[in-house]
């Protein structure tokens, strides 16, 4: 136990930000703290806390905001144009933890919680790194406080871009091309393992059921209205299809009462919130994959959902959308299938093109998934990038 502690006191200790930690959904922030250990010392810095019992974590320092850092905080943001302030005395907090715990480092997800961290990193004069995965880089976009305030962070930070998608929005409202760089999340590959499972087309020609499955939380930018609508079509066409749904969130009440409408909800399975292991069950009784991913209308984009790339890694047949950065994992009619958003007739074909397809497809996703989103790959390049940052080269930073 001492020598352990001792390897531990010698590594350089870095500290990851975010507001919240940790919803199911930001599984992938856990994922890099155990990739980060095995180089660094990952502390978190977070104000409210939640699912400890899923994503046990040492050390991890909260300071949790009252009603005065709430109004001190709307002072500062109303009185200086910000988007995104913590109040004096969080600053003081995480210069102090900063400092005690000599704190080379800060990664901050998400965008808003960059500008937070930003004038304690500046402070302490530390290196700072921001992802970027979604709906900060492309809703909130269109408020200019925001965008005026992320150029103050595109001059000091390293910004990281979980898609190519990604990048390209940032890059037009000011990010340096020099200091971005795209990097793939990844996927647990030695967790999401390849299933040997008979082909859809066979299941076709045998008559055997087949499951189809989506895994994503209830909101507008996953698109269930679309598959929902697609199903009540394929369903009538192919008599053995079944179709989950797993996860949770504002719209699913909406989506089984649709299913209800279209007197379809025996076919359509809701099965609620699921953890990891019980997403690995799913996956490995499925024979397809969906996600139609669609720009909200309040202009909510995806990043590169994650679990599509958990989901080739199974071998699963993914069918998807040209939406964000999911054209940069799937090559259409190779390793799984693009539809345009919201064409329910384009849709309807391809889920019919998976229903055709051999076990070579299954194959090549998970090959692909393995050779170049497998998180150990993805987690050492993340490690490279703090090593950049350490080291403070001015030189653009490679791809991904």
């Amino acid at each position: 136990m001492v020598s352990s502690m001792s390897n531990d006191d010698k590594k350089q200790a870095i500290a990851v930000y975010l507001r919240y930690y940790l919803s199911i959904s930001m599984t992938f922030v856990y994922r890099q703290l155990h990739g980060a250990a095995s180089r660094f010392r990952p502390i978190v810095l977070t104000s409210s806390l939640s699912n400890l019992d899923i994503f046990p974590y040492e050390p991890i320092y909260a300071k949790e905001w009252n009603f005065f850092d709430r109004v001190q905080s709307r002072l500062e943001r109303l009185l200086k144009r910000k988007y995104a302030a913590l109040p004096p005395i969080h600053i003081r907090y995480w210069k102090r933890i900063v400092r005690e715990q000599k704190v080379r480092l800060i990664h901050a997800h998400f965008g808003p919680y960059a500008l937070e961290i930003l004038p304690v990193a500046r402070a302490m004069r530390i290196p700072l790194v921001a992802t970027f995965h979604g709906f900060e880089a492309s809703m909130l976009l269109r408020n200019p406080i925001y965008v005026a305030q992320l150029r103050e962070l595109f001059d000091y930070a390293i910004i990281i871009a979980v898609s190519r998608g990604v990048a390209e929005r940032l890059i037009g409202v000011g990010a340096d091309r020099s200091r971005l760089v795209v990097h793939y999340i990844g996927a647990p590959v030695e967790n999401f393992r390849y299933v040997e499972r008979k082909a859809p087309s066979e299941k076709v020609k045998e008559g055997l059921p087949i499951e189809f499955l989506q895994v994503s939380n209830f909101v507008e930018k996953k698109g269930h209205r679309y598959t929902i609508e697609a199903f009540s079509k394929l369903f009538s066409r192919y008599s053995n299809c079944n179709l989950t749904l797993a996860g949770d969130g504002p719209l699913r009440g909406e989506m089984e009462a649709l299913c209800r409408r279209m007197n379809i909800e025996d076919r359509v399975r809701f099965v609620g919130r699921v953890t990891t292991d019980q997403a690995i069950r799913l996956m490995s009784n499925a024979d397809i994959f969906v996600h139609h991913s669609v720009i909200s209308e309040a202009g909510d984009q995806e990043g590169l959902p994650t679990v599509i790339a958990e989901a080739m890694s199974t071998g699963l047949i993914v069918v998807s959308t040209r939406h964000s950065g999911i054209p940069e994992i799937i090559d259409h009619g190779v390793d799984g299938f693009l539809v345009e958003e919201r064409d329910i007739e384009g849709y309807l074909s391809a889920l019919g093109s998976a229903l055709e397809c051999t076990d070579a497809f299954g194959r090549r996703a998970a090959e692909k998934v393995k050779s170049k989103f497998n998180l150990d790959v993805q987690n050492g390049k993340l490690l490279e990038i703090y090593d950049r940052a350490l080291s403070g080269q001015k030189d653009p930073i490679a791809p991904c």
